[in-house]
């Protein structure tokens, strides 16, 4: 079917080319695009083209499933399958657990978006539109060309477009009031009395009329110089018959109605994103991918244990006792430290884990690294006698390194056991969580570094007594088969805040090699751009793709000459030192035998200084050979931009360059003119780079990605990231995952990215914090929100509590320890030595209390206590008249704004009574105020009623803000207002 305005007779279309701006080009314009619809039979995507970012899959199940009337229509609703009655601990097959996470995901992904759509409604996002053209493309889809109705819709399109988030679209057809009343009730879309969503359609009809239809659809692009915008739909839900006579397919036949006589309006309401959802999928369905032994652990946790494996849990648990109670920490960090893989048992590295890091810390540290010593035993069991030898030198040479022999019994043990791939790491809070991801990485990129380093090194002495010539061999193909390979660690993350935080770190200098000192892995971080901080973004993939991009002819022409340059230079650099350690070799060998005669003394001595000699020949010869292998990525990813960039089509895209370095300095100069009038703005060049990237062909930008992630040693993304197009494309596995806030991820979030051959999974996070957020209340129930950290933690697989606190006041640890942690946190010796704060001392004086640190005061008569609870028993929540969904109490609000009041009449008068009771300056009395509360309502309110009642300025001096935007932050006085009790 393809209905357009050129299909009307004359009279009809001629009015209909008066409605609206977009349809002002007139009926060739309308024809011209319902020719380009009907030639084009690609399924449904949900991106922008031109923006650069990937698609929709078409073949998505749960675009087909989602995409329908099944959303709004109830007989729609009635037909689908119930969802299950549980999801268990533990499957006993792949089969039984996608059967029990696919409708989940599904029910889900529905109830985002409507949550989505509910959300724009109250807010008044959308646009009124005409339907221009309907198309119908293969799989029951159609193809939609909807015109903006008004220069105000126009607009609200154009804003529309630049909001990331809105890939999913609701179209609803409004009719007025007498024409609703004429027809028949059977033929509309009725929601279910006294639903939320009648209440809104009850809201809407005084503006808009009557609900007349609707239907769900996924933006494909957008023509906004036309006024329009592409919408693929698939109304038919899949259980009714796809005819125009089926309830869910009747809005097809209410279009070409609309298009014929346009009766109503039709409004377009942005509903959000599926792409998340998409991914989520899609893992669900790659699961066979994972790495089998992973895999049925996932599956069966339970089924893995024996009698070895509950030996190692209670080893475990006890080496986790002992750092806890050992009177001694350092001596307990020690002892923890003794297991790390023999590559970083180096007593340098040893003392930086004992100086930084709590025993429960350095135990997480060394069961996390227990993986990598597993799998270099499962590759000796696996190697021919000849490597077992080599293997067993460097073994014995490590065992005369200072190492303790209890690592290698604590490592043999562990080669008798099941394979056990995950491991779990407890944070509660002020415990130093994001501390022990840091020193897991550090333990991980350091191993294998190591065992790359001195295989390489290895190699290199190998073939120099051989006498092989080394630069021919270290630059041939086969060279890399004499070597372990790099680090390739993937760390993941629910949100871009969790993951930046770790990158930040590790790029400020938190990585010590074996001798103690600094260093900085080879890091990239992958991702949109939402939310990225300045220090991410100088490794951020997307800008350093953009700054070779950004190249002009001539300027890619001198870089390319010059790495060319540099890869000769190093190449004769390799080729003089393998002519020198060839003389050295020879000669050490002679002097090695006159060394064995009797009158040897003077050969050995000399021989001993070749020795050395041939060390530092081998080490330039392992730096030349690294640097090398950067100058052939470096010319590789200039191997991609040369077609682009210096190729036939390099004038078009110097052009596209120009123009955009031209419409980012006017943006700048207004901009700058508007906030810094009369100073030169500044070029942003790193916004130019991303911006090249963005205008970048495709495939151009995918393979440009995949030179950084391919050869990167680390990439840090976030969970949904992680699911992108490029890492399906890469070679190289990342055996090694971490991901942090783990429980704060469903299930399913948190398998992708084990799908790119991981055998070794380190989970950090608390299920007594936040857990996942799920729309759907059903899901909810049925446990879609516990994460597969919980999981795995209920079959038994043993758990790392990290249980020295360092941030909270004793008194103040006392309730979640005992209520959320069995009473396991203990204080650090930094907290109880801490001085108290001013305020502290100031409750305790205003209290009438003594008290030492380690003791919570017994009276609450002031509001400086460390720990007071306020029974606002009066208080109500309450939903706002305009159809709010976030609550709000206003009694416990206002307690809260009185309960600031009187901090700052302590405050001044603190600072009152030491400015009259000293001759020196008087002190400065730092207080950092915080309230938080876990709603949005709430928020509202109390920023409302601080601003009241001490004025705007007030939203500087005190963060009030959501739970969720707030954890792992750190303030003086917190006031929490729960709202809700």
């Amino acid at each position: 079917m393809l209905v357009d305005g050129s299909q009307l007779p004359t009279g009809q279309r001629a009015q209909r080319q008066r409605r609206g701006p977009a349809a002002a080009a007139g009926a060739g314009l309308v024809a011209a695009a319902a020719t380009r619809l009907a030639a084009a039979a690609p399924a449904p995507r949900g991106t922008r083209p031109g923006r650069g970012k990937e698609g929709i899959a078409s073949t998505s199940r749960l675009e087909q499933q989602v995409v329908s009337s099944r959303l709004w229509e109830p007989a729609c609703q009635a037909l689908q399958p119930p969802l299950p009655a549980a999801v268990p601990a533990t499957f006993g097959s792949l089969q039984q657990y996608v059967a029990a996470f696919e409708p989940l995901m599904l029910e889900e992904a529905a109830e985002g978006i409507k949550a989505a759509f509910e959300e724009s409604e109250r807010a008044g996002r959308g646009a009124d539109v005409e339907v221009q053209i309907v198309s119908s493309l293969s799989s029951e889809w159609h193809n939609m060309r909807l015109a903006a109705a008004t220069p105000e819709a126009l607009a609200a399109l154009r804003q529309l477009q630049q909001d990331r988030d809105c890939s999913v679209v609701v179209l609803s057809l409004y009719i007025p009031a007498d024409a609703a009343a004429a027809a028949d009730e059977e033929q509309r879309a009725t929601p279910p009395p006294g639903s939320r969503q009648q209440q809104q359609q009850q809201q809407q009809q005084q503006q808009r009329g009557v609900l007349a239809a609707r239907v769900t659809g996924l933006v494909r692009w957008w023509e906004l110089e036309q006024g329009a915008v592409y919408v693929h739909v698939r109304p038919c839900c899949g259980k009714h018959p796809a005819e125009a006579s089926s309830p869910c397919c009747k809005v097809l036949q209410q279009m070409q109605q609309w298009m014929d006589h346009p009766l109503g309006s039709w409004r377009l309401t942005p509903s959000g994103s599926i792409v998340t959802s998409v991914r989520e999928f899609r893992t669900l369905e790659r699961l066979r991918a994972v790495h089998p032994p992973l895999l049925d652990f996932i599956l069966n946790p339970s089924k893995q244990k024996s009698d070895d494996n509950s030996t190692r849990a209670s080893r475990s648990s006890a080496s986790t006792e002992a750092a806890q109670q050992q009177p001694d920490p350092a001596a307990a960090a020690a002892a923890a430290a003794k297991e790390l893989p023999s590559e970083v048992g180096s007593s340098a590295f040893r003392s930086y884990l004992t100086e930084h890091f709590d025993g429960p810390q350095i135990h997480a540290i060394t069961c996390a690294a227990a993986h990598l010593v597993q799998q270099q035993q499962q590759q000796q069991r696996g190697s021919t006698p000849e490597q077992q030898d080599e293997l067993d030198e460097d073994q014995q040479m490590h065992d005369q390194q200072e190492v303790d022999p209890t690592a290698a019994a604590a490592a043999a043990a562990a080669a008798g056991q099941p394979y056990v791939p995950f491991t779990l790491i407890q944070g509660p809070p002020g415990t130093g969580k994001t501390h022990t991801v840091l020193g897991v990485l550090n333990a991980w990129h350091l191993t294998q570094f190591q065992r790359f380093f001195l295989s390489l090194d290895a190699a290199v002495r190998e073939l120099a007594e051989r006498g092989a010539k080394l630069d021919a061999e270290m630059t041939s193909d086969g060279f890399s088969g004499w070597l372990a390979p790099r680090p390739r660690i993937l760390v993941c993350a629910p949100s871009n805040a969790a993951i930046d935080e770790l990158l930040e770190r590790i790029l400020r200098g938190t990585f010590r090699d074996v001798n103690g000192r600094v260093y900085r892995p080879d890091v990239v971080r992958l991702g949109s751009e939402e939310a990225l901080s300045e220090e991410a973004r100088q490794v951020w993939v997307e800008q350093l793709c953009g700054r070779l991009l950004a190249h002009s002819v001539a300027s890619y022409t001198a870089e390319r000459q010059e790495q060319e340059r540099q890869f000769q230079l190093c190449l004769r650099r390799m080729h003089n030192l393998t002519e020198s350690l060839q003389v050295m070799q020879s000669m050490l060998v002679k002097e090695r035998a006159a060394a064995a005669a009797p009158d040897g003394a003077d050969a050995a001595a000399a021989a001993a200084t070749h020795e050395q000699q041939v060390l530092g020949l081998v080490a330039q010869l392992v730096n030349e050979f690294e640097q090398l292998q950067k100058i052939k990525q470096a010319l590789a990813r200039l191997a991609v931009l040369e077609h682009l960039v210096a190729g036939p089509g390099s004038n078009e895209w110097g052009k596209r360059l120009a123009a955009l370095q031209a419409a980012q300095q006017q943006k700048q100069q207004q901009q700058h003119a508007a906030h810094q009038p009369g100073q030169p703005p500044h070029f942003n060049q790193a916004e130019f780079w991303r911006a090249a990237f963005r205008a970048a062909p495709r495939e151009v930008q995918s393979d440009l990605e995949m030179s950084f992630v391919e050869k990167a040693e680390m990439v840090f993304t976030t969970l949904s990231s992680s699911a992108r197009d490029v890492f399906s494309r890469l070679v190289t596995p990342f055996e090694l995952v971490l991901v942090d806030e783990a429980a704060q991820a469903a299930e399913i979030a948190a398998l992708q990215p084990l799908v790119y051959g991981a055998k070794a999974v380190v989970m950090v996070g608390d299920p007594q914090q936040l857990p996942a957020t799920l729309f759907s209340q059903a899901a909810k129930q049925l446990a879609l929100e516990r994460s597969l950290f919980e999981r795995l933690a209920e079959a038994g697989c043993p758990v790392n509590v990290l249980t020295v606190q360092y941030r909270m006041h004793p008194a103040i640890r006392t309730f979640p320890s005992a209520y959320f942690y069995h009473s396991q946190l203990i204080d650090a010796p930094s907290v109880l030595q801490r001085p108290r704060p001013w305020f502290d001392a100031a409750a305790a004086a205003a209290a009438g209390v003594t008290t030492s640190p380690a003791a919570a005061p017994s009276s609450s008569s002031s509001v400086l206590l460390p720990y007071v609870v306020y029974d606002v028993s009066r208080g109500r929540e309450r939903f706002a008249a305009r159809g709010g969904k976030s609550p709000e109490n206003e009694l416990e609000a206002r307690m809260a704004v009185a309960l600031y009041g009187e901090v700052r009449r302590v405050r001044a008068a603190a600072l009152a009574a030491a400015a009259a009771s000293v001759a020196r300056e008087p002190p400065q009395l730092r207080l950092d105020v915080g309230v938080i509360t876990p709603y949005r309502g709430q928020r509202t309110l109390l920023r409302r009623l601080f601003e009241q009642r001490f004025g705007k300025a007030v939203l500087q001096e005190v963060k009030i803000e959501t739970v969720d935007s707030f954890q792992g932050k750190q303030l003086d006085i917190v006031i929490l207002s729960r709202c809700m009790c």
